[in-house]
């Protein structure tokens, strides 16, 4: 393992109760590799969101406006359900 692979990043989140979701600012970018250390908006199209963290699915998405801003293609279709539909 590389030094690089060590680095562990994690966050705190506090409330009050129970919550429902975790949504925080996040970045979203095709797979690249970082030589050298930080990589920066300038480097790469990382494209910032608001990210719902999913803590126990099998699968994630995008909405097809992250999608559009990065380029992405599909590699597959599936069809997705949530709570309400």
């Amino acid at each position: 393992m590389s030094a690089d692979a060590s680095i562990f990043h994690a966050f705190t989140l506090k409330a009050d109760g129970i919550i429902r979701e975790i949504i925080s600012d996040v970045g979203v970018s095709v797979p690249f590799i970082a030589v050298g250390g930080v990589v920066s908006d300038k480097d790469v199209n990382i494209h910032r969101v608001k990210g719902l963290w999913d803590t126990g699915a099998t699968g994630s998405c995008v909405t097809g406006s992250t999608a559009k801003a990065l380029g992405l293609v599909p590699t597959g279709k599936v069809i997705s359900n949530h709570a309400q539909g």
